[in-house]
């Protein structure tokens, strides 16, 4: 190895480290930069560019980047995740926990410049049931990423199946003279990803690269899906006050944990990713003003934050 010309060996180690994809928490160091101090020396910056850390879930995500130095933060340039949200205790007085999705959580880590972030969807998959607010909540994920994303250049979003952008039942009780009536109300997405693709480029620029763009899984073969031309309002609204009347019904995702589905949300050329901590909602209030007076660091020590084992995502909203 030493013997080659040096860009060959910077070549060949960026072509090993970018095949790996070491899972937390047992990020280790690949043997080759352990072979001799000189490899070490010119290996270790392309290790920590080229390779893809797998974090497992969001909670992860915070204790490993709240582990790291300002510097060693901008240096990551590849992380991959199941977006699983994590309970912040937002309420000092009652010590209230709420559960925040990844997208609300980024904007509080500072100086991340990654140049791709992978999202496993954690409301689809194996074991996980599925549910009418489920679909919604990706459908939302999905739109607040591509409306106010930040700390990446682009992102993959990867689900197991496409329930979630198919119409949803939702149920709730109309008032009938004191007596109530079960009413029956059904949402449709709009159609995607031109809806998403309009969306990131009034936010970057239509002439700045960002898009969105779609695969889906069709006989063993990825089909893209192409943007459709529909007019309209670009951003979606979504009513969470009802609640599903087909729970009864719903289904466990049975799959192997394959994708099914791939969005690829790229952000413009010129587009300023740092994170910068702008609400997306206003019932994030609280955690803005509990940002305001505590570090990560001091959140951790105080147990402000809920982290759990349960890997079924719950259906917080």
């Amino acid at each position: 190895m030493l013997e080659l010309p040096v860009e060959l060996q910077l070549k060949i180690l960026a072509d090993v480290f970018h095949s790996l994809k070491p899972t937390y928490p047992h990020f280790s160091c690949s043997s080759l930069l352990l072979t001799c101090r000189s490899i070490y020396s010119a290996a270790q910056p392309i290790y920590i560019k080229s390779t893809t850390l797998d974090l497992g879930t969001t909670i992860n995500l915070v204790k490993f980047l709240t582990s790291l130095s300002a510097p060693r933060i901008k240096q990551l340039r590849h992380l991959s995740l199941r977006a699983l949200p994590v309970s912040i205790c937002d309420d000092l007085e009652y010590s209230i926990f709420h559960p925040y999705g990844l997208e609300q959580v980024l904007p509080f880590i500072p100086d991340l410049q990654l140049d791709t972030l992978t999202i496993t969807d954690a409301f689809h998959g194996p074991h996980v049931r599925e549910h009418a607010f489920g679909h919604t909540a990706t459908n939302v994920e999905v739109q607040n990423l591509v409306k106010a994303g930040c700390g990446w250049r682009k992102l993959f979003y990867r689900s197991e199946n496409t329930a979630w952008l198919q119409p949803a039942k939702f149920g709730y009780i109309a008032n009938n003279g004191g007596r109530g009536l079960a009413m029956i109300h059904t949402t449709v997405p709009k159609r995607q990803p031109g809806n998403w693709d309009r969306m990131i480029k009034q936010r970057d620029g239509p002439d700045s690269g960002a898009n969105v763009r779609m695969w889906v899984r069709q006989d063993g073969n990825w089909v893209e899906v192409p943007a459709s031309d529909e007019e309209g309002d670009i951003e979606e609204e979504f009513d969470w006050n009802r609640y599903d009347l087909s729970c009864d019904q719903a289904k466990y995702g049975n799959g192997d944990g394959s994708p099914q589905i791939e969005i690829q949300i790229t952000r413009g050329r010129d587009a300023d990713i740092i994170n910068k901590r702008k609400p997306l909602e206003e019932h994030e209030r609280k955690l803005y003003d509990l940002f305001d007076r505590m570090s990560w660091h001091e959140i951790k020590e105080s147990g402000k934050i809920l982290a759990g084992d349960d890997e079924t995502p719950p259906l917080w909203y």
